[in-house]
């Protein structure tokens, strides 16, 4: 299986006929995923550890990594699209400016203001993505899904839920969510209060966890990881779709514009 499943297999191997451990040997590796194994096999067998990070993956990187794919090309042409709009602006269109009205130099600037206005905005959405992100729903939902896949794991094995919660307040990416949870639930808190206390939790996991709290909570945390999987997926087609068509505008918006600029030393020649 080890020869199978890693590159340096026998390196592996190895260190194993040495006396140390699998486990002891992924731990020891550098990343978030390794980092996830090392924090959950303290807890849960070799198995389920994988299978829960692979669930993360699933939830996290995969989703990420679909909307980049999408999202790369219609971005790169709406650079290139705003790059051509400077040229024409700055350098095309001054030599042609005996061959221009002032209707051309309007066109031109309208573009470029709008373009560069877009990417103003999304400059400071990254400059305070801090403050500015944790406000979206897709954001809730994406740090409250990890939250929630590594809490069913926990809970799985018949863990108290504060202990699960003192687990998960070490692990960093939903410390926003556990840490909070779990010290005011030492203050008595119920876990109603302290899930409506927490601003970066997605409104749609109160009330299943609410129901899972006089039920089963293991069984309604797969029904919210199933549910918002599915929803996340949905959200991140409908963002690539709207990206795809603001570049595929404004490409055709250059070329329309460009046209008209470029015939207009010919409708002069026409007119002489």
């Amino acid at each position: 299986m080890i020869q199978l499943s890693f590159k340096e297999h026998e390196k592996i191997i190895q260190a194993l006929s040495q006396g140390d451990s699998l486990i002891g040997l992924l731990s020891s590796q550098k990343g978030k995923t390794f980092e996830t194994i090392s924090l959950l096999t303290k807890y849960l067998p070799l198995k389920d550890s994988l299978q829960c990070v692979s669930q993360l993956d699933q939830a996290g990187s995969s989703l990420i990594s679909k909307l980049l794919k999408e999202c790369v090309y219609p971005s790169f042409m709406f650079l290139f699209s705003y790059f051509m709009i400077l040229f024409f602006s700055h350098v095309l269109l001054p030599a042609m400016q005996e061959y221009t009205d002032a209707s051309s130099t309007w066109m031109m600037s309208f573009l470029e203001i709008l373009f560069s206005g877009i990417l103003l905005f999304l400059f400071c959405v990254f400059l305070f993505r801090n403050r500015f992100m944790e406000r979206l729903l897709f954001i809730k939902r994406f740090t409250t899904i990890r939250f929630a896949i590594l809490l069913e794991a926990l809970l799985h094995i018949s863990l108290p839920t504060s202990q699960a919660l003192e687990i998960l307040s070490q692990y960093p990416s939903i410390q926003k969510i556990s840490l909070p949870m779990y010290q005011q639930l030492q203050k008595g808190k119920t876990f109603m209060e302290i899930l409506q206390s927490i601003s970066i939790m997605d409104p749609g996991f109160i009330p299943l966890f609410q129901i899972g709290l006089e039920t089963n909570v293991s069984k309604l945390l797969n029904i919210y990881i199933q549910k918002t999987t599915h929803v996340l997926s949905k959200e991140i087609k409908r963002f690539s779709i709207g990206v795809q068509i603001l570049a595929y505008s404004s490409v055709g918006l250059m070329v329309l514009f460009v046209y008209q600029i470029m015939l207009m030393p010919l409708n002069m020649l026409n007119s002489i």
